[in-house]
């Protein structure tokens, strides 16, 4: 089951990414991999509080059976349609359909407890892995 602070980060995640122009992602494979597994590092070492920490921790956690980063991967996928549109074929490009008021609703209606320098560090972190 997925919790409602996971998709909150997650939206909050992509809209960080569209306030720094990246409006195209890598989705579903080892570019999209490497970017989260450089966001995870990030994570880990973030000075954010423990109750926040364990709410969001699985998002960061690959699954050794698959070697991917399931639980996030998930998450984005059920946004398809949303606020992301998973380009063809099979699904390696996700692009975030976020204007900027809803970027400033978000901002405005989530608070998860961690401050935006946070949001910029994940998403910077998950940039470079990502090669983007």
């Amino acid at each position: 089951m997925v919790h409602q602070e996971e998709k909150d980060f997650v939206e909050m995640f992509l809209a960080t990414l569209c306030s720094m122009d990246k409006h195209e992602i890598p989705y579903d494979n080892e570019l999209f991999s490497n970017g989260l597994a450089q966001a995870s590092e990030y994570f880990n070492t973030a000075n954010i509080p423990d109750e926040v920490k364990q709410k969001l921790a699985l998002l960061f956690i690959k699954q050794t059976t698959y070697g991917e980063y399931l639980r996030m991967q998930n998450i984005i996928e059920n946004m398809n349609g949303r606020i992301i549109s998973l380009k063809n074929p099979h699904y390696v490009r996700a692009e975030i359909n976020m204007g900027k008021d809803y970027i400033d609703y978000l901002h405005d209606s989530i608070d998860l407890r961690v401050d935006h320098d946070f949001y910029r560090g994940i998403a910077t972190a998950f940039c470079e892995g990502a090669k983007i």
